[in-house]
């Protein structure tokens, strides 16, 4: 079990780095470069998601089988 949760710990240890744009790109149109981010951002992750959800529902399967 202790394996599990340093795996979700591992797992759930990232940073967000936002794109160096000059602000006149920022300034033209904020939605349209906030979406940009906030989708390159998820995409960048997806798998990282993906396999936070597998090692939290083998934690919680784990864990419900315990008697400790």
């Amino acid at each position: 079990m202790l394996k599990l949760v340093q795996e979700l710990k591992t797992i759930n240890n990232f940073e967000i780095n936002l794109p160096q744009d000059k602000i006149n790109t920022i300034i033209q149109d904020p939605h349209k470069w906030g979406e940009e981010v906030a989708e390159s951002f998820i995409l960048s992750f997806v798998p990282k998601f993906l396999k936070a959800k597998k090692a939290g529902k083998d934690l919680a399967t784990k864990l419900k089988g315990s008697d400790d």
